[in-house]
C-alpha cells in the first residue's frame, strides 16, 4: 500500500527534472524495486489471510477473490516492468551524453592542435546533426576505456 505512491512521484520528477537523466534513472530503478517488493509482500500477506480464513469464506469470495487478486498483481508487475524499461532508456541516454561530452572535449583538444578548422559552434552542430552515437563511439580515438567497459558490461547497444 505504502509503495503505491512511488510511481506517481517518479513520473512527477520525470516531468520536472527531465534534464537530469542520471538522477531519474536511479529514481525509476528504485521505484521498480519498490513496486516488486511491495507486490511480493502483498502476495505474502494476502496468501496468509486466505490460508487462515479459507474455511470461513463464502463460495463467491473463494472464486472471485483470487481472480481479482491475480489481475491486480499482474497490473503491479507490469508497472514495475515499465519503470525498469524507463530506467534502461535513461541509462542509454546517460551513456550517449557521456560519449558526446567526451567527444566534444576530445575534438576541442584536436582543434587546438590544428587538426580541425571548424569553429566550436559549427562543431557542435556537426555532432548533433550529422554524427550518430555509433559514429561517435567508433571514432578514431574513441571514448576512454572506462566508457567502453561500462557500455560493454551493461550491454548498451548504441543506435
Amino acid at each position: 500500500m505504502a509503495f503505491e505512491i512511488f510511481p506517481h512521484l517518479s513520473v512527477m520528477l520525470y516531468r520536472i527534472m527531465r534534464d537530469r537523466p542520471a538522477f531519474l534513472r536511479w529514481v525509476f530503478l528504485g521505484t521498480a524495486l519498490l513496486i516488486f517488493t511491495g507486490t511480493f509482500l502483498e502476495q505474502w500477506a494476502v496468501g496468509l489471510f486466505y490460508f487462515h480464513a479459507w474455511r470461513k469464506l463464502p463460495l463467491f469470495y473463494k472464486i472471485i477473490g483470487p481472480i481479482l487478486h491475480i489481475c491486480f498483481m499482474s497490473a503491479q508487475i507490469h508497472g514495475g516492468r515499465v519503470c525498469l524499461q524507463i530506467s534502461s532508456k535513461l541509462k542509454k541516454e546517460v551513456m550517449e551524453l557521456r560519449l558526446k561530452s567526451y567527444d566534444k572535449r576530445n575534438s576541442g583538444e584536436h582543434r587546438e592542435a590544428g587538426a580541425l578548422g571548424n569553429s566550436e559552434s559549427e562543431l557542435s552542430l556537426d555532432l548533433e546533426a550529422n554524427m550518430s552515437s555509433r559514429e561517435i563511439y567508433h571514432s578514431a580515438d574513441g571514448p576512454p576505456a572506462s566508457y567502453r567497459q561500462t557500455a560493454e558490461s551493461n550491454q548498451v547497444h548504441l543506435p
